[in-house]
């Protein structure tokens, strides 16, 4: 028997488009309160900033990740391919071992497979762009690259683990 999936109510435009889940392990080391400088810098409106985020809760001493969970909410939220119905949420997951995760769940407008893609990619692409203007970064296993870039050295010091202290 075929499978056969009915996309007409989504081509009519009858639904909310399609359902974009995108998770985001964050690492916990890079959670720490904003400074004067850091919160002086989210409102001088610089990457657009402070046009998507409640100046309100900008102040030094809020937790960098709690400031960004609310800029990408809203970003979100006036970015015109989103749909605001049924939900959009932008949410914490569950804490690992590697970091804590961030949900984005929405759906965009776009209904074509292509332009679906493209929309979310965009997305995905500003997401990750934009942890940095709050001192945050994604959880990565460290490569062997990331230990190669290392600059530690092995040298032999005289009467330490040398032979003359057996």
């Amino acid at each position: 028997p075929e499978h056969v999936v009915n996309l007409q109510k989504m081509a009519d435009g009858k639904t909310y488009g399609r359902r974009m889940c995108k998770s985001f392990t964050l690492d916990t080391g890079a959670f720490r309160p904003v400074t004067d400088e850091e919160a002086a810098f989210l409102e001088s409106g610089i990457h657009g900033i402070s046009d998507y985020l409640p100046l309100s809760e900008v102040k030094p001493g809020v937790l960098n990740a709690h400031l960004f969970r609310l800029y990408l909410y809203h970003w979100l939220m006036n970015t015109p391919c989103i749909s605001h119905r049924p939900d959009l949420v932008v949410r914490w997951m569950d804490q690992h071992d590697s970091g804590l995760e961030l949900q984005v769940y929405a759906f965009i407008t776009e209904s074509s497979f292509a332009s679906f893609e493209w929309q979310q990619s965009q997305i995905v692409e500003h997401i990750l762009a934009s942890l940095e203007w709050f001192g945050l970064r994604p959880y990565q296993s460290p490569s062997a690259h990331d230990v190669a870039d290392y600059n530690i050295h092995i040298i032999d010091i005289p009467g330490v683990g040398g032979k003359e202290d057996r």
